[in-house]
């Protein structure tokens, strides 16, 4: 028996069913070859949390006009961390 775990991180829809079924057939066509079984759940546990454009740029301004623009920087973004802030946005 093996077990494995993680998650999956995307911002679109259509890509994450993708890589679902890829990983579904990856699995299960890997055990095929040895001879085996792969029993593959998935489960949808929380969406990406995807900024509101309008007042993430808000956020942004406020930022730049406080702390200076030569402490803010975008880059490395988007960052995919805890999802659980997406029911809340």
């Amino acid at each position: 028996n093996a077990f494995i775990q993680g998650s999956i991180r995307t911002y679109d829809k259509e890509i994450l069913e993708e890589i679902k079924q890829k990983i579904k057939l990856i699995a299960e066509s890997s055990a095929l070859i040895f001879g085996c079984a792969a029993e593959v759940e998935l489960k949808d546990e929380y969406p990406a949390t995807i900024n509101h454009p309008i007042q993430a740029g808000h956020i942004e301004r406020l930022a730049k006009k406080y702390i200076g623009e030569e402490h803010f920087s975008s880059e490395g973004l988007p960052l995919s961390g805890s999802e659980d802030m997406s029911y809340y946005l």
